[in-house]
């Protein structure tokens, strides 16, 4: 398993033409925004309902991550985060803080079903 650390050493740059946008499956917060980082989401990489999201290892919840824009990439089918990349079904491990609705998104996909949202810390 995979943890995704908020205090990687080498962290690189989503290429600009993955970076996600309006309209995609990645809800994200613009690149000011920062996320908190005291809590684990440890779950299976899931697309479904028009979305990325985690189903998690600990209840089965649906969780969206909600990712800082420029730390983060979607080519159509690899999330790569922090270094790490993931296809659907992939084992993820996150940092960041729960909240019930992603009140910072800048987006979040139309039709997304989710129990609650997870802002990433990078």
């Amino acid at each position: 398993m995979t943890l995704v650390s908020p205090l990687a050493a080498c962290q690189s740059t989503p290429a600009a033409s993955d970076t996600p946008d309006e309209g995609g499956v990645v809800a994200f917060v613009d690149d000011t925004s920062e996320g908190g980082d005291s809590a684990l989401l440890e779950g299976t990489l899931a697309l479904d309902s028009g979305c990325l999201t985690v189903v998690s290892t600990l209840d089965g919840s649906r969780v969206l991550p909600v990712f800082r824009q420029a730390a983060v990439a979607w080519d159509g089918t690899t999330l790569q985060v922090d270094g790490g990349s993931y296809v659907v079904g992939d084992t993820i491990s996150l940092s960041g803080g729960y909240s019930p609705q992603p009140v910072s998104a800048a987006y979040v996909p139309a039709d997304c079903e989710f129990d609650q949202a997870f802002h990433v810390a990078t």
